[in-house]
């Protein structure tokens, strides 16, 4: 299984620490015999680059326990250029480098991985790099919700299409490419050459695909544990809080899942458009298009809150939306002159077009949609039975819960947090689990289960250490293979 943890294997350990001379110069040498055995066996090779490369038996192990390897990923970020697509450097001094490394993977939102290639020549060590980061500047029809902050790779295995496989198997994420590099990643390909496994130790071992696809609904969370998830199925379909015309869309509740469902593109378009937001994000049938086997996952923490949200006055469209950073309010129930007032005193958070956006997208909404109070739990229970109805014959499904505590900023103490229970979470899991006995097909976790120690708790609301949502992860694997799948016997008319 993917995990957070250190290799044991004698490669990995030349990335403990810089190696010593004799050390560096056995590797180099043992590098380059297999780099040469290779070229000339290429060379020697009939069918063209593409058969031979599926000849090689290319495996990629993704290490995630970047705090046992800072010193190989280091290297790979300050050394790399061809390969190296957003040469960000970190300082030349190691022990400054590493301290800024670890603060870069330690904040939310942000997952990171090295890369580690051997294929039937032998063993190239970890020759990649990076670091994603939740939410993108634009939103991408079939892309991951999230933008790389590095993303870099060793010439050791050139021409293997080993950073294209992985920005695939990212979700290709938005990606802004500083200088020249020699892969173009925005050159489709298909590379059937590459398979990921579990580990070096056991490299022939491939992931178990425990659902044809999986769709996973919810906030912020979902970039984060959708790139440990993928490893375990070929098709994966991640919908979460999202950025858009300088406002922050929040989408995790039943109420705007049945709303996205329902809404007839062609009814929404000019709406979606008007606003900014992607006609995908507010109008697309989930269930119809989910394929056979699918895993469902869903959080609906805005429901556990009771947030506001609007509804357009003619189509029923639903959108919970306000100004990107720290907007107090709902844009129907924020005048235009307090709005104003707020995006000058925010006035080093918003540029002069996303003030003119968040302006016209507010006057829009006023006009077009009404501010609708907050569902009681009763009615949220109510839709989450009607949506339970609409889950596919053959799939199942699984209800997140936030965790039951959050962390509370202790002032004149930064990144400091007093750890407060939150009771309503409590209730929501409850609530959950007590619908969820009534179908074999369902179940609930909390990522409380996945919270080792109150440190990886590291925001307000349900924001967590990378290491909290790779343990979500592994649980979302193992309930999906004791929950059974839908049957006849829970389908409605």
């Amino acid at each position: 299984m993917a995990r957070i943890s250190s290799h044991q294997g004698d490669q990995n350990l030349t990335f403990r620490g810089i190696p010593n001379e004799s050390r560096q110069r056995a590797v180099g040498i043992k590098q380059y015999k297999l780099l040469e055995e290779r070229q000339r066996n290429q060379k020697q090779a009939v069918g063209g680059t593409e058969e031979f490369l599926r000849s090689c038996d290319i495996r990629v192990y993704i290490e995630y326990g970047i705090e046992a390897h800072l010193d190989r990923a280091i290297e790979l970020i300050n050394r790399t250029n061809q390969l190296n697509y957003t040469k960000k450097r970190l300082p030349e001094d190691n022990a400054c480098a590493r301290e800024v490394l670890l603060a870069q993977i330690k904040q939310f939102g942000r997952q990171a991985g090295l890369i580690h290639v051997v294929d039937k020549y032998g063993d190239y060590g970890f020759v990649g790099f990076f670091i994603t980061e939740t939410l993108r500047k634009v939103m991408v029809d079939g892309a991951s919700n999230s933008h790389l902050l590095h993303f870099c790779f060793s010439c050791r295995t050139l021409g293997m299409f080993i950073e294209q496989w992985v920005y695939y198997r990212l979700g290709m994420p938005e990606l802004n490419v500083v200088g020249e590099v020699l892969t173009d990643l925005s050159v489709l390909r298909t590379i059937d050459w590459v398979r990921e496994v579990q580990s070096i130790e056991a490299s022939t071992t491939a992931y178990e695909q425990v659902a044809s696809q999986i769709v996973f609904w919810g906030g912020c969370e979902t970039q984060a544990v959708s790139v440990y998830l993928s490893s375990y199925t070929p098709k994966l379909d991640t919908y979460g809080n999202y950025v858009a015309s300088g406002c922050f869309v929040r989408i995790a509740s039943v109420v705007h899942a049945l709303s996205m469902c329902d809404s007839k593109r062609s009814e929404v378009e000019d709406v979606a458009n008007a606003i900014g937001v992607p006609v995908e994000m507010v109008a697309h049938d989930l269930f119809a298009t989910a394929a056979p086997g699918t895993l469902f996952v869903f959080n609906f923490m805005q429901d556990v809150h009771w947030s506001p949200y609007t509804r357009h006055k003619t189509t029923g469209m639903t959108l919970d939306i306000t100004p990107r950073h720290g907007a107090p309010d709902q844009f129907p129930a924020f005048p235009e002159e307090e709005l104003i007032r707020f995006l000058k005193e925010e006035g080093d958070k918003y540029d002069r077009e996303q003030t003119e956006d968040i302006i016209r997208v507010a006057r829009y909404i006023r006009a077009n949609f009404d501010h609708v109070f907050p569902a009681t739990e009763e009615e949220c229970l109510q839709m989450i039975e009607s949506l339970i109805d609409r889950i596919p014959i053959g799939s199942k499904l699984i209800i997140a819960v936030d965790h039951d505590e959050v962390g509370m900023p202790i002032p004149d103490q930064p990144g400091k947090y007093d750890i407060i229970a939150v009771p309503v979470r409590s209730r929501w899991a409850k609530l959950m689990r007590e619908m969820a006995d009534s179908y074999p097909h369902v179940g609930v976790l909390t990522y409380s289960e996945a919270i080792e120690e109150s440190s990886e708790i590291l925001e307000p609301g349900n924001h967590y250490a990378r290491e909290v949502y790779l343990r979500f992860a592994l649980r979302v694997v193992d309930m999906c293979k004791s929950l059974q799948p839908k049957d006849n016997e829970f389908a409605t008319g």
